[in-house]
């Protein structure tokens, strides 16, 4: 592991993680949003399946959780409108990227979670 990226959470570092840049290979990105995306979003509903890092309590090889609109109150995620949460799934292929990123996606829930089905699935 050659580089360190710090991931924030609405402006607040909340952990490092190692980033291992690959020369080859894929990454897959599915963004979870609040019930109501895009014309209006919902706010304050608990995200279950996310530690208190930020990650997947449940942790899927090669998925990295990037947090946009949360909020971390009284030991918990909390959606915080719009885009919540991105999963990328990493893998030497672009198939098995996309199954990471689906299984770490199904990972996460909350009230009302909006989620395209169809990332990536025209190529695998």
């Amino acid at each position: 592991r050659r580089h360190t990226r710090y991931i924030s959470v609405t402006g607040v570092q909340t952990c490092a993680l190692p980033i291992s840049p690959t020369p080859r290979g894929a990454a897959v990105t599915v963004v979870l949003a609040s019930r109501g995306y895009p014309a209006t979003s919902s706010s304050g509903d608990v995200i279950a399946g996310l530690a208190s890092d930020g990650q997947l309590i449940d942790r899927v090889e090669g998925v990295t959780v990037f947090h946009a609109g949360t909020r971390y109150e009284n030991g918990h995620f909390v959606t915080a409108g719009g885009r919540v949460v991105m999963v990328t799934g990493q893998a030497p292929t672009l198939r098995v990227a996309r199954e990471r990123a689906y299984e770490g996606a199904r990972r996460i829930t909350f009230e009302g979670v909006v989620r395209r089905d169809d990332i990536a699935a025209h190529v695998v």
